[in-house]
């Protein structure tokens, strides 16, 4: 039996899901944004840090093509949120006038820091705006916010892997852990 827990800097952490259930989940969401957008040309718009992987994996996925652009907004330090966004780095707003948008993210915890996004872009003269994120913790949302793209919907725990990171760690890894001990 393969040993399943690791360590990142001073915690503890053990497989919550596995990189083969996270690769079938994403061809399901894959298809679903194909069936969804067919004959469309929509932006996607990336999340980062965490959601180059997730993203990646699901762009591959599509079956048509279409643009592709980053944005940076921070809210965390170490395990919590400081309840702040800084908007690091954004779209150029003519290319998101009239156009459907589709925001890909890691993770959604309170659902502040991806409602301020949409907020934005819809602000910026989006046509459209959907969600699109690999993981939500629908207990923890301190906002009215609908996903229609959920990949898993899991309780209040801390994860990395997959793009997840604690304090820049562990984004490399293919399966998601979950903190063994969060004190």
């Amino acid at each position: 039996m393969v040993d399943k827990t690791i360590n990142l800097l001073d915690k503890k952490f053990t497989i919550f899901i596995e990189k083969k259930t996270i690769e079938n989940r994403i061809h399901e969401l894959a298809n679903q944004l194909s069936d969804d957008y067919k004959g469309k040309n929509p932006i996607f718009v990336v999340v980062l840090t965490g959601g180059f992987i997730f993203a990646s994996d699901l762009l591959k996925s599509l079956d048509f093509i279409s643009e592709v652009y980053f944005i940076k907004v921070s809210s965390y330090a170490g395990l919590a949120s400081t309840g702040k966004l800084n908007f690091e780095l954004e779209i150029p707003k003519d290319k998101i006038v009239g156009r459907d948008i589709i925001v890909l993210e890691d993770i959604i915890e309170t659902g502040l820091t991806i409602s301020g996004v949409s907020q934005s872009l819809k602000t910026n003269g989006a046509k459209s705006v959907e969600i699109v994120s690999l993981l939500t913790k629908p207990s923890c949302f301190k906002c009215d916010l609908t996903v229609k793209y959920v990949g898993f919907a899991i309780s209040d725990l801390f994860v990395v892997g997959y793009g997840l990171d604690y304090n820049q760690y562990g984004r490399q890894l293919n399966d998601i852990y979950q903190i063994v001990d969060a004190s």
